[in-house]
Parts: structure tokens; sequence; C-alpha cells
């Protein structure tokens, strides 16, 4: 079994935060996806997904939307941050 849980937390979290911390104060879109452990048995695969789009004075990303309507729909996601504009 593949986990990287503790490797993510550990290593990855950190810098996650700072990507997280510069693109929003440089109004930056970006979608992030960390697959973490691979489904064994009666376990899911496990994932770590977090996004930020749709902004007052962002590009306009008009494939964000669907991009994380689909990923969300799929794996079991564990710290998910999803900021996005009111979406129709």
């Amino acid at each position: 079994m593949i986990d990287k849980e503790a490797v993510y937390d550990e290593r990855i979290s950190p810098l996650v935060q700072q990507i997280i911390e510069i693109c929003k104060g440089e109004n930056i879109p970006f979608l992030m996806e960390f697959g973490l452990r691979e489904a064994t048995g009666e376990d899911e695969d496990l994932y770590c997904l977090t996004a930020v789009y749709g902004k007052p004075g962002m590009m306009r990303t008009p494939h964000f939307s669907k991009a994380l309507r689909v990923l969300k729909n799929d794996p079991i996601c564990f710290g998910i941050m999803v900021e996005n504009r009111k979406e129709d």
C-alpha cells in the first residue's frame, strides 16, 4: 500500500500554505490535488484538494469549476479548501 499522508503533512502542507498565501495576495488562481493513499480492500483512495479561483481581480479560469466538480465527485478528500465565486 502506498500511503503518503505523513509526507504530505510534514513536508508538503507547509509549502502549500505558502503557495496559498502568495496566490491569494497576488490574485493567482490555482487548483492542486495530491494523491496520498491508494485504495486497498475496503479503504478508498485518499486525496488532498485545494483550489482558489474566481475572486475579484483574478484571471478568469473557465475550466477550474469543471475540473473541481469532477475531482470533488470522485475521490475522498481531506483538508479540502475551495474558494471561488458564486457559481450560477
